[in-house]
């Protein structure tokens, strides 16, 4: 066979022997923990500013500053990305959000209104029902529920 095949069958027979706890030379990589309170003070920024600028929500980060979680996967290694190269992210993340925002003002708010309007159900207005169930006074301590 050829040699993409080799090199598929070898890494997954060593995924196999690694699955099945075999001591083979396996390239792992943890990113290191990062404290995102220190990360977002040195930045100079709030929680939401942070938040915003790199795609997490506010609540997410209240709980990793709170320590009531921690990150991981993902998150983790985009964090030391951002502590590394705030700025490289943030430039890379500017320049992949400008052709969004292209697309949405090139339409006139107008059309984007009459669109809007266009695609919209009418109203029904419902006359006011009674409510089904009454409340009748038996004596001043108890009150019994009647349909």
């Amino acid at each position: 066979m050829g040699k993409a095949f080799d090199s598929i069958a070898r890494g997954l027979n060593e995924a196999i022997a690694h699955g099945k706890g075999a001591k083979i030379a396996v390239k792992s990589y943890t990113p290191e923990d990062v404290d995102v309170s220190a990360l977002r003070r040195r930045m100079g920024v709030t929680q939401e500013q942070f938040a915003g600028r790199f795609g997490f929500s506010v609540a997410t980060l209240r709980h990793w500053e709170r320590g009531d979680r921690s990150p991981h996967g993902a998150a983790l290694a985009f964090l030391n990305v951002i502590k590394r190269a705030p700025d490289a992210v943030a430039t890379a993340l500017n320049a992949a959000m400008k052709p969004a925002a292209k697309r949405v003002a090139a339409r006139p708010v107008a059309k984007r209104a009459a669109a809007k309007h266009a695609t919209a159900k009418p109203v029904v207005k419902r006359a006011a029902s009674k409510p089904a169930v009454k409340r009748v006074s038996v004596d001043k301590q108890h009150t019994q529920l009647q349909n």
